[in-house]
């Protein structure tokens, strides 16, 4: 009798990226064991992503789950577009970003090359050179 085959999860698209990535080091595994990486580094991903995402709620003073779902609508209404004077679309996020640009070039002037003279001695007749 045949056995029946477990049905295969759908994969995303990070995780087959990061398995074809990952190809040079099948060498150095059994097939189990590769599987086995490849598993524990996209949980070890998902748990960073998670923990950057509990620690942005810390850093805005979110301390229970009941206030996440204010926050989030808040959150959506900030990054949703917005019309500017030109009719441009953008996000109130966005507009930080470019006042925080402009304020940076304000302080952060180019250098412009300038190429050194060479320094000339000019002998003047009955003195050494030093």
């Amino acid at each position: 009798f045949r056995q029946k085959e477990k049905p295969r999860k759908k994969i995303s698209k990070e995780e087959r990226i990061f398995k074809e990535k990952s190809v040079p080091f099948c060498q150095f595994h059994t097939s189990q064991e590769h599987d086995q990486f490849v598993e524990n580094v996209m949980t070890q991903r998902k748990l960073s992503r998670r923990l950057a995402e509990l620690l942005r709620y810390r850093r805005f003073g979110l301390t229970s789950y009941s206030e996440l779902p204010d926050f989030e609508k808040q959150r959506i209404i900030r990054q949703s577009p917005l019309k500017t004077k030109s009719g441009e679309l953008t996000s109130l996020d966005e507009k930080k970003k470019r006042k925080k640009h402009k304020k940076k070039l304000l302080f952060t002037a180019k250098k412009i090359h300038v190429a050194k003279r060479p320094f000339f001695r000019f002998a003047v007749q009955g003195t050494m050179p030093i």
